[in-house]
């Protein structure tokens, strides 16, 4: 996939989508062989996202629930294999958003703590900025999610509609209370942690160091220069200096 061209993965999300390839996708990711759930984790997470398939990845991942695929990707949350890791983390960013049922399997599976765990490195086996990244990009789209559901909105990219009646609300609500602590986690973290991603920026914008960009905060001539960042490190910057909540669900690019 991350060799194929825009209309090639969209082809490819196709065929996926027909019969019960899902479903044996599923399976591929119970194989205990890495190079196997790996790549089955790597051509989620690819097709899922816009970026990759601009047709056809809401409609993969509508098939997700029911084919059993997320909740078979969530165990790899725990993996000790850094690169199985990031691929997860990539694959559950570009996924979460769209069914509000997977906010309750994330929540039945201890999946959202894991999160916070790992977004301020709380696990020492867990040494990687990319990987602290990923998961608070989840979590943003988790916290996107919870706000969407509670004013009445659909859940974006062809999710679940409505409202999550009386049993899946409390676990919903649950749910929002592991993540309504999001900014704080975000507006917790160092500003050097940013650095390799912000200070370029900072320099093209005029400012001389991100403590400046900081003290800038909710100015509106910050808000508008961020107008010209990529949508991704818009993001970033917006949670991570200035603690704002995203606006829409962040989506990795390819993962390789």
């Amino acid at each position: 996939v991350d060799q194929a061209s825009t209309a090639q993965c969209s082809a490819i999300g196709a065929d996926l989508r027909k019969g019960d390839c899902m479903t044996r996708l599923a399976d591929l990711l119970q194989s205990p062989q890495p190079s196997v759930h790996r790549s089955a984790i790597l051509l989620i997470g690819n097709l899922c996202t816009p970026s990759v398939d601009p047709l056809g990845s809401d409609l993969t991942k509508q098939t997700l629930r029911p084919s059993g695929c997320f909740a078979a990707l969530l165990p790899y949350l725990w993996s000790s294999s850094p690169a199985t890791l990031l691929y997860a983390l990539g694959a559950v960013q570009n996924t979460c958003a769209a069914d509000v049922e997977f906010i309750r399997l994330m929540q039945a599976q201890g999946a959202i703590g894991r999160l916070e765990e790992i977004s301020v490195s709380a696990d020492p086996r867990v040494a990687s900025s990319r990987a602290e990244q990923l998961a608070q990009g989840c979590l943003a789209n988790l916290s996107f999610v919870v706000q969407q559901v509670r004013q009445g909105g659909g859940v974006p990219g062809g999710g679940q509609q409505g409202s999550l009646g009386a049993e899946a609300d409390q676990a919903f609500g649950q749910a929002e209370e592991q993540v309504e602590g999001l900014t704080n986690f975000l507006e917790g973290c160092k500003l050097q942690q940013l650095q390799s991603q912000a200070e370029e920026w900072c320099g093209e914008q005029g400012f001389d160091s991100l403590a400046d960009v900081a003290e800038v905060e909710m100015e509106a001539e910050f808000v508008a220069a961020l107008g010209d960042l990529k949508p991704g490190k818009r993001q970033l910057v917006l949670k991570r200096l200035v603690g704002l909540r995203s606006s829409a669900p962040m989506s990795s690019q390819q993962l390789l």
